[in-house]
């Protein structure tokens, strides 16, 4: 699959076609492309050969081949025969004096002709005038551009001349660009960097597209591409453009790369592979220091390995951790180890991992849960994840644990371990909002018979708080009234003052603030009550408060605030802060000049901001059978501000 249009390279094809003008009007010049395998630098160097054909230009174009490497200028001479075959005229016309360099140079002219009276310096000098005056020579009629690509493998002769035209083509119609890969370092590309450092040529170094670039670079291929798709490709992708168009037009690792790593594995010696391997089980990160006590190597094979994994361009380092070079590289080297070598890798990594980190502490949980999963023990793998998910709940980090949890109760074999798994899951979606997938999966986990009553009292509860989040009231009452029941049979103080606490919340939407006011208080109250809970409860009674004192309600939301401070609750403190936000709002004064609104009458028809307030503030709702005598509901003093939205 190749992209339509050329994204992310806005600069760098800005500057090429200047350059082409330039060239138009006599100011020839040589720009080079650089940049590691993929990044698009022949796809550039296509386009604005096109927009010179495209303007009547003659255009000519070589490329330097790996196999090809011995043979003196292939490329000069491919591009200059293409650009004197659109001539249709005789090559070496005039210039008799140069006959014998310019049969050097292009690969025709007088049989058994030779190059004679020149020394080693004086003939590269020789060889590049006449190749500078055949250019101008064909560019009489129209400008001329020469493309030269892949010169990473080019001969030094080519170079020569290369350097000699960078110098000397101010002059001239003549635009010449080429293209060299920066990695693996080489010769041609340190002297093209060269021609840049001292301002003959100006140099491009092409850098990974950033993911909004990659989404536009994969939308612009496939309209039509769903989520995960597009997800897998910016996590596989790396920024390079070749990746994106093969993990499109491939359902797996693309062949053409899987191909190119297997072929630069081969190149490694049977213990260094073996290093390698055992890398790519780690993890596209891994510690090289653990290398020794899985594979069984001494540090001279592991340190012999990792070097020539960095010249293969395999592996690369960073502030001094080696890590595979693309995700798509780890999975290819995966791809060529066998399965029952594969489990053995992972199980002595796994171990290796517990003895190094004792506890797992950090991101090692998640790199043992991996191993475990590659070793075959999948229970393990999925309580790994378990702690993974838990531990990121806590954190506040609820994208990470979803992720964590989802994983775990696909792992899971034993329907207990999968169970608790989704039974956090379940916890997880519905502090993220997700109410849908939240109610989707707390309906399949509730006709599980490995579900306890205790449990499914609980997965009431969440999916009751989902429903909260979602101000699906109904679907609130509904579970919540299920919860009762299970507590009837199977007290539980703690789960307890959790319903009271989400009965609050929907006795304060259908305007009841004196029943909510007194549940909130009894969950406060409550020794039982845990202090999430506890944070819920004064945010649920700070609300309640706010229609007819600020004050109080600021007191309630700043205790909550305390409370989650206290004891690490991180979005219980963001959702505290952000009611005390609103309060601010609500008092603070107006700019110089500006003058409050006059409050408006109450009246039955909706506004976008008023249906705004109702809703994300869960002011109570303007129904009048469900007023009470001093307890009506009331508009706020002014509009909320554009952009208001509550931390649900």
């Amino acid at each position: 699959m190749l992209c339509p249009v050329v994204v992310g390279r806005d600069a760098e094809l800005a500057a090429l076609r200047t350059a082409l003008g330039e060239a138009e009007y006599g100011r020839g010049s040589v720009v080079v492309l650089a940049g590691p395998p993929g990044m698009g630098k022949s796809r550039l160097l296509g386009e604005v050969l096109d927009d010179a054909r495209g303007h009547a230009d003659l255009v000519g174009a070589g490329r330097s081949l790996r196999s090809a490497s011995a043979t003196a200028f292939r490329p000069l001479a491919e591009a200059l025969l293409q650009a004197v075959r659109s001539r249709d005229s005789a090559p070496g016309e005039g210039q008799a004096r140069s006959q014998s360099v310019w049969r050097a140079v292009l690969p025709f002219g007088e049989e058994g002709g030779s190059i004679v009276g020149f020394s080693a310096g004086g003939l590269e000098l020789a060889r590049g005038e006449t190749v500078l005056r055949l250019l101008r020579t064909v560019a009489v009629e129209a400008p001329l551009v020469v493309g030269l690509d892949d010169l990473q493998w080019v001969d030094p002769d080519t170079l020569g001349v290369l350097e000699y035209l960078a110098d000397n083509l101010r002059g001239e119609r003549v635009l010449c660009i080429a293209t060299v890969r920066s990695e693996p370092r080489s010769a041609a590309y340190e002297r093209l960097r060269a021609l840049g450092s001292r301002r003959s040529a100006a140099v491009f170094r092409l850098a990974p597209l950033k993911p909004s670039e990659v989404t536009e670079m994969v939308r612009a291929c496939w309209p039509a591409i769903g989520a995960a798709e597009l997800d897998r490709v910016l996590a596989a992708a790396d920024g390079v453009p070749f990746l994106v168009e093969e993990l499109l037009a491939a359902p797996d690792i693309p062949e053409t790369f899987a191909t190119s790593v297997a072929v630069r594995l081969a190149g490694l010696e049977g213990m260094e592979r073996r290093v390698v391997e055992a890398a790519a089980v780690l993890g596209r990160h891994f510690a090289w220091e653990l290398l020794s006590d899985v594979t069984g190597a001494g540090p001279e094979v592991i340190a012999s390995a990792l070097e020539h994994a960095v010249d293969e361009l395999l592996l690369t380092h960073k502030g001094g951790v080696y890590l595979f070079r693309h995700a798509l590289t780890r999975e290819a080297v995966l791809d060529q180890v066998l399965p029952h070598t594969r489990a053995s890798l992972a199980r002595r990594a796994l171990a290796a991992v517990e003895a190094a980190h004792p506890g797992l502490p950090g991101v090692w949980r998640g790199v043992a849960a991996d191993l475990a999963q590659q070793a075959g023990q999948l229970d393990v793998a999925a309580q790994l994840l378990i702690d993974a998910g838990r531990e990121s709940l806590r954190a506040g980090a609820l994208a990470t644990a979803v992720i964590s949890l989802m994983r775990a109760s696909t792992f899971a074999v034993d329907p207990l371990v999968r169970c608790a798994a989704q039974e956090l899951l379940v916890q997880t979606l519905a502090l993220s909002g997700r109410a849908d997938e939240c109610l989707a999966l707390g309906a399949q986990l509730l006709a599980s018979p490995s579900l306890s009553p205790s449990a499914g009292s609980a997965v009431h509860l969440w999916l009751a708080q989902a429903a909260v989040e979602a101000t699906w009231w109904a679907e609130a009452g509904h579970h919540l009234t299920a919860a009762e029941h299970l507590l009837a049979f199977d007290p539980d103080p703690t789960l307890t003052t959790r319903r009271g606490v989400l009965a609050a919340e929907t006795a304060l939407a259908v305007g009841e603030l004196d029943e909510a006011r007194r549940l909130a208080d009894g969950v406060i109250g409550s020794a039982d009550t845990i202090p999430e809970v506890r944070c819920h409860a004064f945010v649920v009674l700070g609300r309640a408060e706010r229609v007819s004192s600020l004050d109080r309600a600021k007191m309630a939301f700043e205790r909550s605030r305390v409370c989650a401070d206290a004891h690490g609750l991180p979005l219980w403190r963001l959702r505290a802060l952000h009611e005390l936000g609103t309060i601010d709002l609500l008092i603070m004064p107006g700019p110089a000049g500006w003058k409050r609104p006059a409050r408006r009458r109450r009246t039955w028809g909706f506004s976008a901001w008023s249906l705004s307030w109702t809703f994300n503030c869960r002011r109570p709702a303007c129904s009048g059978s469900s007023r009470t005598p001093g307890s009506a509901a009331r508009p706020p003093r002014w509009p909320p501000p554009i952009g208001y939205a509550s931390p649900s």
